[in-house]
């Protein structure tokens, strides 16, 4: 079988763009884009295989193509990110996870954590992640808790509604002690909207060949902690605060819904 000329892909995946707005659609033609742009740039982890979150994330936060491929560059400089800030975010993963198996266990669930293997019938699964937590409950619903021990990037919020469409979101920042509610089903305009934008912004990238632009974007180098005393501090206090709303807002979705898992969740 003779493969199609790249230009000819991107002529079908172009009209394909301009013809539907069927969500299940975008969704399989934004991932081959990813794929394709990762190959072109080399955006590829340790087994070869594809970074398409990263990607997506890129496509989806740099409206210039240029910062976008300076990004996808630098997916390979080593994280400096100074561990007392990974080890607050394990800490709020970790406290919430606990927190919302007791509470919906108080309230007579059935409640399992996930590590590995399959399960019978359950009122709800708790799926620690490395961004938060994933809680399934029903025949099919699903809360998706964001921790935000840092920083806040709504192409990181929309990459999670691209991938989870139908979930309610809740963000939790943990230092400015915010918690709030977004939930795809009621935006799905800006999902569709995101999902046209990054394809299209992909097809560009893979057409053409010179992305020179005067624009810095930020390395992953970061700032040095000059008070770690007070960041733990007031780190601790806000997550005693604020995992309490967190805890309750994920309950109130549940709640909406309560029928037991499908085996094999």
């Amino acid at each position: 079988m003779v493969e199609k000329p790249l230009e000819q892909i991107i002529e079908n995946y172009m009209a394909q763009l301009e013809a539907t707005s069927n969500l299940s659609d975008l969704r399989i033609l934004l991932e081959s884009v990813c794929s394709m742009v990762a190959e072109k740039f080399g955006a590829q982890d340790a087994e070869r295989r594809p970074r398409i979150a990263s990607v997506l994330d890129a496509l989806l936060k740099y409206p210039c193509l240029g910062c976008i491929v300076k990004s996808l560059r630098m997916l390979s400089e080593e994280d400096n990110v100074d561990l007392l800030y990974r080890e607050n975010h394990s800490l709020a993963i970790n406290l919430l996870t606990e927190a919302l198996r007791a509470r919906l266990a108080a309230e007579g669930y059935t409640v399992e954590v996930e590590v590995s293997g399959r399960y019978g019938r359950l009122d709800v699964l708790i799926r620690p992640t490395n961004h938060g937590v994933i809680v399934y409950f029903g025949e099919s619903g699903e809360v998706l808790v964001e921790v935000k021990s840092r920083s806040f990037s709504y192409s990181q919020i929309i990459r999670y509604l691209v991938e989870h469409p139908n979930t309610a979101m809740v963000i939790w920042r943990i230092l400015p002690k915010q918690v709030f509610i977004v939930d795809g089903r009621r935006h799905r305009w800006l999902i569709l909207a995101s999902i046209k934008a990054a394809i299209g912004r992909g097809l560009a990238l893979l057409r053409e060949e010179n992305f020179d632009c005067a624009h810095k974007v930020n390395s992953k180098n970061n700032a040095v902690i000059t008070d770690a005393e007070s960041l733990v501090n007031d780190f601790l206090s806000s997550l005693e605060d604020t995992l309490p709303r967190v805890v309750e807002a994920v309950c109130r979705i549940i709640k909406h819904e309560n029928t037991p898992l499908s085996q094999g969740v």
